[in-house]
């Protein structure tokens, strides 16, 4: 008898879940949406053979757009942020020792107050090939005046400087300026082709987009309100201590928040 009735109840139970499930009573499950798929990065080309560089890109959000890449044209973070990769300067200021240290100028010395001579290298070329002398930063610091970051030029005197040779100059100063050294590493007094601001048409202006230096990086592409990218300078004159990156991009954020 109880076999019977043990035998009825699974009946009763199996009838059940068979109606519930033609009823669409049972619980379905739903497949997640797959994930889209992540976006390829850009080829940069094949890998680097220098030890300790690759081809890879760094990306960079920056708030805001530079209004120019040439530095004498216009100032700004934003601005200096590319700047300061694109472009050489005298000397390289070390903040932790807080010292400066040789750059494009290897060795300095102060004739007396107001005179400063310089040695350079002989070895630094601008992006359009040519190199770097001393007319370039006699250039550099002469028309530093005409232009917005004109205060930091106040006390140079450009009509006494002396090109000595294309690696030496004698930079003169209208009043004492004994932190010159000090300060002369900030992308203020980024060094400048005299050829290329001639070919623009002595407009330094003309460069804003077409910068041209001597730094780690030369500017690839300049997509307005877009990005900036800058591709390493392999041609670089410090070969020891060549940038990572092959590139950088700077994404261009306009949204304050």
């Amino acid at each position: 008898m109880k076999t019977s009735r043990l035998i009825a109840l699974l009946t009763t139970l199996v009838l059940c879940f068979t109606l519930l499930a033609s009823c669409g009573g049972s619980p379905q499950t739903t497949e997640s949406p797959a994930a889209p798929a992540p976006s390829a990065e850009p080829s940069a080309g094949p890998v680097q053979t220098v030890e300790g560089i690759s081809d890879e890109t760094l990306y960079v959000a920056t708030e805001g757009e530079p209004n120019s890449l040439c530095p004498l044209y216009s100032g700004g973070n934003v601005n200096a942020r590319v700047d300061v990769e694109l472009y050489d300067t005298l000397v390289y200021w070390n903040d932790e020792k807080k010292v400066a240290e040789p750059s494009v100028a290897t060795d300095w010395e102060w004739v007396d107050d107001t005179h400063l001579s310089l040695t350079l290298r002989d070895n630094v070329y601008f992006s359009n090939g040519d190199q770097l002398t001393a007319k370039d930063v006699a250039f550099t610091f002469t028309v530093g005046a005409q232009y917005s970051l004109s205060t930091y030029y106040t006390k140079l005197d450009p009509e006494n400087f002396e090109i000595v040779d294309d690696q030496h100059i004698i930079l003169a100063f209208s009043a004492p300026m004994p932190n010159f050294i000090d300060v002369v590493g900030s992308t203020h007094y980024a060094l400048l082709s005299e050829k290329s601001w001639q070919d623009a048409g002595e407009d330094l202006s003309a460069l804003a987009h077409n910068p041209v230096g001597s730094g780690k990086y030369m500017l690839q592409e300049w997509k307005q309100g877009e990005s900036i990218t800058l591709v390493r300078n392999d041609n670089y004159w410090d070969q020891d201590n060549l940038p990572y990156y092959k590139y950088i991009t700077y994404y261009i954020i306009t949204d304050a928040a």
